[in-house]
């Protein structure tokens, strides 16, 4: 067998104690790792600071810094910072994070020339902060130098005058508050399945908008999102949204037919308030909540049901809608509001689940169509004139042995009230109890 000479294994020796002690070293936290720096340079900004220099460690990762010295350049927009100076080499993007350079690197700003008509924000995505162009056909970009656009601003396209159609890129999350607040002869839009909201009075008065298609992925629609879109005939909540803000789709004189998705649990004060074309609503079953005024003087609904989810119907939910002509309140319900059922006149037929405890002031005061009612054993308090001139209601069945507490009367104005039927061992105690022993001579058992 060969044998290696006794000064090669000395060497070899060496080279692996030598090996061995820099691999301890390595591994003992970064000793021997290069520190660089990195210097921020505003490339011809005209006025602002550029970032202060940072070092970081070889192999780390750094903070990509924003605006923080707030540089301008008067056409153009920082969206970014690049490695070289005519930002043809590698970018940055503003408040990221980023691997370490393998060198000290200067970093200038990275300028874009800004689009005539549009202005953005950049801050690690892009958003559309202002428009004022004079298009009828707008086509909102995906994206800026590069970076997505995210987001449509607070009163981005507020009060704009020309804009009839409106497209969304799929890149957009969110708009903003009164994003397209009186933008009065917008016709059309369609917010893609991106969106996740629709911010306050977004879409606010206009007036000519005839059609709004709703992405699967939107999960709020802010207050007064929809007010006075008169123009609007339809409109479909989709499943992921779980709450339509107070004033949602106010005064939407044209709005003829909604469909609230099954994820909705809240309606809004006022929600559907004044749609008087209103003829056809489905709720989904979800909703645990009807606000008050939801559907205040929406004359043309003639029918509606209410889901077995909903706890409580708001004060006036339904006042004034004058077509409808029956309604069957479910077993979840527990409270019924003030004027809740109000001038509802075409009434006829109520059905008043087991579980209701309360009925407010005024609830069907001049349900006028309203020739007779049953009250569950569950009521224990009757608001003031809840049954104010209901001009034919002619008998009336109370099922509870204990009356419901209530301190005016409750069937003022009731012409033709005839019968008022309780449980039979409680006849003496109606007719004596305050609220009821005015219609004492009425009071029979059943």
């Amino acid at each position: 067998m060969k044998k290696f000479p006794s000064f090669a294994i000395c060497l070899l020796s060496l080279i692996l104690a030598v090996s061995f002690t820099c691999g301890c070293d390595d591994a003992g936290g970064g000793e021997g790792l290069e520190t660089y720096t990195i210097t921020y340079h505003p490339n011809s900004a005209d006025s602002g600071e550029a970032p202060d220099p940072v070092s970081v460690l070889e192999g780390d990762v750094f903070n990509v810094s924003g605006n923080t010295g707030n540089l301008v350049k008067a056409g153009y927009v920082l969206t970014g910072w690049n490695i070289e100076q005519n930002g043809s080499g590698e970018s940055y993007v503003l408040n990221t994070t980023a691997a370490s350079p393998d060198s000290d690197t200067v970093l200038y700003a990275k300028w874009v020339p800004v689009d005539p008509y549009f202005t953005f924000e950049i801050d690690g995505t892009a958003k559309v902060k202002a428009y004022t162009g004079t298009a009828t056909d707008v086509v909102i970009p995906s994206s800026f130098d590069g970076i997505a656009v995210t987001e449509i601003c607070d009163e981005a396209f507020k009060e704009n005058s020309s804009i009839k159609v409106l497209t969304i890129p799929d890149s957009v999350t969110r708009i903003g508050d009164s994003a397209f607040n009186m933008c009065g002869f917008l016709t059309g839009v369609t917010i893609p399945d991106s969106v996740t909201s629709i911010g306050a009075e977004a879409f606010y008065y206009c007036i000519n908008l005839t059609s709004v298609d709703i992405g699967n992925s939107v999960t709020s629609i802010g207050d007064r999102a929809f007010y006075s879109c008169s123009g609007l005939t339809d409109v479909t909540i989709p499943d992921n949204v779980t709450g339509i803000g107070n004033y949602a789709f106010y005064l939407c004189s044209g709005l003829e037919s909604v469909y609230i998705g099954n994820g909705v649990i809240s309606i809004g004060n006022s929600a559907f308030g004044w749609c008087e074309s209103l003829t056809g609503v489905y709720i989904g079953n979800s909703v645990t909540s009807i606000g008050d005024s939801a559907f205040d003087v929406c004359r043309g609904l003639t029918q509606i049901t209410i889901p077995e989810s909903v706890i409580s119907i708001g004060a006036e939910a339904f006042s004034y809608c004058e077509s409808l002509e029956g309604i069957t309140i479910p077993d979840s319900v527990t409270s019924i509001g003030d004027n809740a059922f109000s001038s509802c006149v075409s009434l006829a037929g109520v059905i008043i689940g087991n579980s209701v405890t309360s009925i407010g002031d005024n609830a069907f005061r001049d349900c006028s169509a309203l020739a007779q009612v049953t009250i569950p054993d569950s009521v224990t308090s009757i608001g003031d004139w809840a049954f104010f001139f209901c001009s034919v209601l002619a008998d009336v069945y109370v099922n509870a042995a204990v009356p419901p507490e209530t301190v005016v009367s409750i069937f003022d104005s009731c012409s033709l009230l005839t019968n008022i039927y309780v449980p039979s061992g409680s006849v003496e105690v109606y007719q004596g109890t305050t609220g009821w022993s005015a219609y004492s001579d009425k009071i029979s058992g059943q």
